[in-house]
């Protein structure tokens, strides 16, 4: 062995040690400082190959493919062709012909021209273990299902229905009937601990099937008919904002999906799950703010959710001649990337009726260079993330989109740059001599965990924090919200000093001005536009793409009813046995029910209040209230709120509900915070006792107040419905001084954590 090869032996030796992804973290670690590791670029460049190898090629009936980064059929688009060509349909596809439903009013259950199933009439009805379902009418096609809308009846409510099919000639009959007992055992999934955490999945209500015909049923609820980025594409493209936006909420999502156990309705649990059948066609846009999401030209319109649906582990159950396969999570980054690229070129074939092809530079005219060689890599087409949370802080440090011009592309559709590409200087190694080779050894061998960033220790007081920028700076947060109040209330440990008093005394050079805002809307168009250096705000809705956050506590609404221990067996909190559901919630409020009658034995009028309070009801309305249905409840101050609530119980006989901040309510005794349920949960009672044990409607809260808390494990969880984190928000602009980030560090010290936690809000840890 020649002893210039010493080197490419030695770490190739071991960063072989390791797993494939730990390798690939441990060889990106070394080509990321490449300063601090200039010598060992020309290694790392030689010995790639060698350490992450061509994949084998996947023989497929009709071509040959590789595992790596195939094209567009890994993003699941689908060009119109039918799965079921045995079927020969006249319009082409028997999911989508509606033409066989029936004749005289007599069902057909098939096609009689194809053969293949036909509809389900009108006035159907399918019958599952949460009540019956009868079909309004037909929508279209989706995947490999049918789409339905239907009414859940007794209950009135709004459905959609997927139907799935397993037709004669593509299924026997004793594989439909384990395809059927599959199904019912993994078509849906919860998180394996019990949370209630929405991390924009769209899960199936129930599945059913059916016992007579080859049918299969998903029920959804009515955000499944949310466009698709399929039917976006048909009006425009995206801008390079909006697709940064589509793949952050996107990554979010896969790294919820990889990360965490869930269990199946046959009771299995799974440590992570991959999607396997990511696309256009199953990524819906869920408008955050007006009824539908409409698109608008430019790059501001990022006003929608991303919202994740038909996962491949019951959705593939269906596809003809194919066997189901476990798919792997780095499936999802190609899938993501491919939905990435298709989003900016605004088409998913060319002209030609070609599948667009990535590794053609024609086909990304006009993309940012920075967005594109991120896309190139979730594909594998470059060096691929080791997983979904590594692509996405990658994705945050990308610098801003900037115009490109069309003078900047040349003919071939290649954007230039001022920036000249400087050239890998190779670096004779074997003349370092055993010294270099030394140095290498104790480097890898000596130091195993070079890769791992060391962990910054809690900071443990408010002084302990540095380098506050000098100067003055404004900051804001929504007038008599929850920021409002922490701002009022005294340290009963230290002297009865506010937060205010506090910071200032220990951190004597941060100058801060408090300025409110009228809403949480102003208040992050002050930080925007430079009014404010940062506001402080219920993390509840995506932020621009120019901002960022950190959280620093958490708090949650309570909905509350009078509390009146001496007539506690006539007050509402026995006769709704301490909870309510927010369906009843939602009646409440948006419905004006009249009487308590509708949900209790009690024959009490309904009267209902809010916060004046606009934090507070941009909560409440976005949790509770969807599509901006407004209220008609009388608007008052909240400790008075609190105050007139008793007072309608004991003196007008009236069964008053209202809302407040979790951290105004749990110093007091005259109304008492209702458990929440949400369907399918166990209800959730906000306030605990110190040994973990929820109040109940005999408690005594008077006689026992100082002794219950928010219980920070079910709001920090998203047990609780109303929960929700407060955060720090500032610009993601350098050229700005720190201030914000600064603040946020403050408050996360161990000091500043107690301060909140004794204010009302729950810590962070």
């Amino acid at each position: 062995m020649a002893i210039q090869k010493i080197p490419q032996v030695l770490l190739k030796s071991y960063l072989k040690r390791f797993p494939l992804d730990r390798r690939l973290e441990k060889y990106n670690y070394f080509k990321k400082f490449k300063k601090q590791y200039a010598w060992l670029q020309p290694i790392l460049e030689e010995i790639q190959g060698e350490l992450f190898p061509e994949p084998e090629p996947i023989v497929d009936s009709q071509k040959v493919v590789t595992a790596i980064a195939p094209l567009p059929t890994a993003a699941g688009v689908h060009f119109g062709d039918s799965p079921y060509q045995r079927y020969r349909c006249l319009s082409g596809d028997p999911l989508r012909c509606d033409k066989a439903c029936g004749e005289d009013e007599i069902r057909l259950k098939a096609c009689n021209s194809c053969g293949f199933p036909t509809l389900l009439p009108e006035k159907a009805e399918i019958r599952g273990q949460l009540g019956t379902y009868q079909i309004e009418d037909y929508i279209g096609r989706r995947g490999l299902g049918r789409l339905y809308r239907a009414t859940q009846q007794g209950m009135n409510l709004p459905v959609v229905i997927k139907e799935y099919l397993l037709p004669g000639r593509y299924f026997n009959a004793g594989e439909a009937r384990l395809q059927k007992q599959i199904f019912q055992s993994v078509a849906g999934v919860d998180l394996a601990d019990g949370r209630s955490q929405d991390l924009r999945l769209l899960e199936p209500l129930e599945a059913i099937v059916d016992d007579i015909e080859e049918r299969c049923y998903l029920v959804m609820d009515e955000r499944y008919l949310n466009p698709t980025l399929n039917s976006y594409l048909t009006r425009e493209k995206m801008t390079s904002l909006q697709v940064r936006w589509v793949l952050n909420q996107g990554l979010q999502t896969l790294i919820f999906l990889h990360g965490q156990k869930f269990r199946f309705p046959s009771g299995q649990v799974q440590d992570g799950i991959a999607h396997g059948n990511l696309s256009l066609d199953n990524l819906l846009l869920v408008a955050s703010g007006a009824d539908e999401f409409v698109p608008v030209e430019g790059q501001k319109n990022l006003d929608f959710y991303l919202y994740f649906c038909d996962l491949a582990v019951w959705e593939q159950l269906f596809l003809p001649l194919v066997k189901p396969t476990v798919k792997e999570k780095y499936h999802d980054l190609i899938s993501l990337g491919y939905v990435a690229f298709y989003l900016l070129t605004g088409r998913v074939i060319t002209e030609e009726g070609e599948p667009l092809d990535p590794r053609q530079e024609s086909h990304w005219q006009g993309v940012e260079p920075h967005l594109k060689a991120f896309i190139l890599r979730l594909m594998q087409i470059e060096m691929p993330f080791v997983n979904a949370e590594v692509a996405r802080k990658e994705l945050l440090k990308l610098p801003q989109p900037e115009f490109v011009s069309a003078a900047d592309v040349t003919e071939e559709g290649e954007v230039t740059t001022s920036k000249p590409q400087i050239p890998v200087k190779v670096l004779l190694l074997g003349a370092l001599g055993l010294g270099v080779i030394g140095g290498l050894a104790w480097l890898l061998f000596g130091k195993p965990q070079l890769s791992n960033a060391a962990k910054t220790p809690q900071v443990c007081c408010l002084k302990d924090v540095g380098a506050i920028p000098p100067g003055k700076f404004a900051y804001t947060a929504t007038n008599q919200g929850i920021w409002h109040y922490i701002l009022q209330q005294r340290d009963l440990i230290q002297k009865g000093q506010t937060l205010e008093e506090r910071l200032q005394a220990a951190q004597p050079k941060l100058q801060l001005i408090y300025e409110p805002a009228e809403s949480t809307d102003e208040a992050i168009s002050k930080v925007r536009n430079g009014q404010a250096a940062f506001a402080i705000a219920p993390l509840i809705h995506p932020l621009p793409s120019d901002l960022q956050a950190q959280e620093i506590a958490y708090d949650g609404l309570a909905v509350f009813v009078s509390f009146s221990y001496s007539q506690r067996e006539k007050g509402l909190p026995e006769q709704l046995q301490g909870k309510l559901t927010l369906t009843q919630l939602q009646q409440l409020y948006g419905k004006g029910v009249d009487n308590w009658q509708e949900f209790t034995n009690s024959t009490l009028p309904v009267k209902t209040y809010t916060p004046d309070n606009k934090e507070a009801m941009e909560v409440f309305q976005q949790k509770v209230l969807p599509g901006n249905e407004e209220s008609q409840s009388l608007s008052l101050p909240e400790f008075e709120m609190m105050r007139t609530v008793i007072r309608d119980f004991e003196s007008a006989k009236v069964g008053a509900i209202g809302f407040s901040s979790l951290a105004k309510i749990t110093s007091q005794c005259s109304v008492y915070p209702l458990a929440l349920q949400t369907s399918g949960k166990n209800p959730v009672q906000p306030l605990v006792f110190k040994n973990g044990k929820a109040i109940e409607p005999s408690t005594d809260l008077c006689d026992r107040k100082g002794n219950y808390h928010p219980d920070a494990a079910a709001i920090r969880s998203g047990r609780y419905p109303l929960g929700y984190a407060i955060a720090v928000i500032y610009p993601r602009d350098n050229n700005r001084p720190a201030i914000g980030e600064k603040f946020a560090t403050i408050l996360k010290t161990r000091e500043g954590q107690r301060l909140l936690g004794e204010m009302g809000l729950v810590p962070l840890e």
